[in-house]
């Protein structure tokens, strides 16, 4: 049992110290912060395009994108990938492309 404090005796046996709890705590935040992040990485990430076949050029992608009524705002290389961000009428876009094929991989729209 645990004395009220102020009355200056010490705890019992069954009682964890303070120091221990935050010890625990000091564990424990960093371990689910950890598996957190190892679970949510992938899920954040955009498509692998680590193919070793060659790729088409960009503009080849920039010019089926554009022939089908969108305007590029920007355009890159992510992960391998050919990466537009545009619009589509109304729609925001963000689209990756295989560099080897031309085919969509991926579709995010606003």
């Amino acid at each position: 049992m645990v004395e009220p404090r102020g009355t200056g005796q010490l705890p019992t046996a069954g009682a964890v110290p303070v120091s221990a709890r935050i010890f625990d705590m000091t564990i424990q935040l960093p371990i689910a912060g950890l598996l957190l992040a190892l679970f949510a990485a992938p899920a954040l990430a955009g498509p692998d395009c680590s193919s070793t076949a060659a790729a088409m050029p960009m503009w080849q992608v920039a010019k089926g994108f554009e022939e089908a009524g969108g305007k590029i705002r920007e355009i890159k290389v992510s992960d391998g990938c050919y990466e537009i961000y545009g619009t589509n009428g109304e729609k925001k876009l963000e689209i990756y492309y295989d560099p080897a094929t031309g085919a969509e991989l991926e579709r995010e729209e606003d």
